[in-house]
């Protein structure tokens, strides 16, 4: 459904997903590269927050449907249902072979660039680059914030152009001014520079709601993905039901 959404398919470019704290940037960066990778490409998710051990347990809880606090404890002796045990699900968990995941040394641009060069040589090829997430990138000391931010942003516009690649990063938003978390974002509302949004080739929005069967604990289990202004379909959106324990989406037809 990306796809279409895109006209196509992604492009050489940086494209965005954006979202307020909580709402399921990383979540939704992971489920499009696993997505992307099983239908046969190869794919490099670069994380700038946690560990690649962290990545795979959250990568096999979507697929499993285990807690992957548990699967990191290996706490798994336990049945899903009769006779199904969560041990021998999670092991049976296949991680695409044209997905690598990772995550540099340091948080800079320079270390980002490193990962994909060397990536590309042990693929053989690449063909997107997911990158969680923009903002946390390191940029020289000379800028002040937000000099800094344009500049991150330009340098991934020139390192996506330079490589032939689509990057897909995730772009954090300014806090709500209210609990209305079905709002549409905008460009304005980007953290730090709107100039993540103004360079980018499309940038998909989150908006969140609860539904009736949520506890006060989950942060909400319907997310929308709208595509904003761009090139492609402007207004045009797909909606995702969410499993918050599990980090996994499910698509939801518009009916």
């Amino acid at each position: 459904m990306i796809d279409e959404m895109l006209g196509g398919g992604w492009i050489t470019g940086v494209f965005g997903v954006a979202g307020r704290p909580k709402q399921g940037k990383s979540m939704v960066l992971l489920w499009l590269a696993r997505h992307l990778a099983e239908s046969g490409k190869r794919v490099l998710f670069v994380s700038l927050e946690m560990s690649q051990l962290q990545c795979m347990h959250r990568l096999m809880s979507q697929v499993s449907g285990v807690d992957s606090k548990l699967i990191a404890r290996d706490e798994l002796d336990f049945e899903l249902s009769p006779g199904v045990w969560a041990r021998d699900v999670v092991e049976q968990v296949k991680i695409p072979e044209g997905l690598v995941i990772s995550n540099p040394v340091d948080r800079t641009l320079h270390d980002v660039q490193n990962l994909i060069v060397r990536t590309k040589t042990v693929l053989g090829g690449l063909d997107a680059v997911f990158l969680d997430y923009a903002q946390i990138l390191d940029f020289p000391a000379k800028f002040q914030t937000v000099q800094g931010h344009v500049w991150i942003s330009n340098q991934l516009q020139r390192l996506s152009l330079r490589l032939d690649l689509p990057i897909v990063t995730g772009l954090q938003l300014r806090r709500a001014d209210t609990a209305d978390e079905k709002k549409m974002p905008g460009m304005k509302d980007i953290a730090e520079s709107d100039q993540y949004g103004r360079d980018a080739t499309a940038v998909f929005y989150i908006t969140r709601h609860k539904t009736p069967f949520d506890s006060e604990w989950v942060a909400g289990s319907e997310l929308i993905l709208h595509l904003g202004t761009s090139r492609f379909i402007e207004n045009s959106a797909e909606r995702f039901e969410v499993e918050d324990r599990f980090s996994r989406m499910k698509h939801k037809p518009w009916r």
